[in-house]
């Protein structure tokens, strides 16, 4: 069994994080996972995509998080792909105007010994690509959505009188 702890930075209150993933997870029960990768001989990258099946659903937090998800997900179709389990913990940043997902999980390759193998040379790495990813469009979302309730609220603002 493989493990993988990968994070990033998403610029949304930290007070309004459950409420953009919770939209996020239930607007994609599948998502698409993309995986940059470069080919010897070819000038330019290629990018490898494969849809999964996610579920996610809220579990109680640690004590030094604010919401905690748990997080699986496999191939759509099956085949010779892992399925990952773990969880998405939201922890906060300094300023409280931003907070740090962190994914935390593990997979085991399939296939057996010749997976295993694969995944020494370079299924490890096409795992963690798919987790930025994956970290990556939770963020833009997140973003996106926070930003335009900010601007919601700034235009409620101005057009109400006081």
């Amino acid at each position: 069994m493989n493990t993988l702890r990968e994070e990033i930075y998403v610029n949304c209150s930290v007070n309004q994080a459950r409420l953009h993933l919770e939209t996020f997870f239930r607007e994609h029960p599948r998502i698409a996972l993309r995986v940059p990768m470069l080919i010897p001989g070819l000038k330019m990258g290629v990018l490898v995509q494969r849809d999964v099946h996610a579920t996610v659903r809220q579990i109680r937090a640690a004590s030094d998080s604010f919401d905690a998800f748990s997080v699986g997900w496999e191939a759509v179709g099956g085949g010779p792909f892992p399925r990952f389990e773990g969880t998405i913990d939201v922890k906060a940043d300094e300023d409280y105007e931003s907070f740090r997902l962190v994914l935390r999980g593990r997979y085991d390759p399939p296939l057996g010994v010749a997976g295993e193998a694969f995944d020494a040379v370079v299924g490890r790495w096409i795992a963690i690509a798919a987790v930025r990813d994956l970290l990556g469009q939770i963020r833009d979302a997140v973003e996106v959505s926070y930003r335009a309730l900010e601007a919601g609220k700034i235009t409620h603002a101005a057009v109400t009188p006081q």
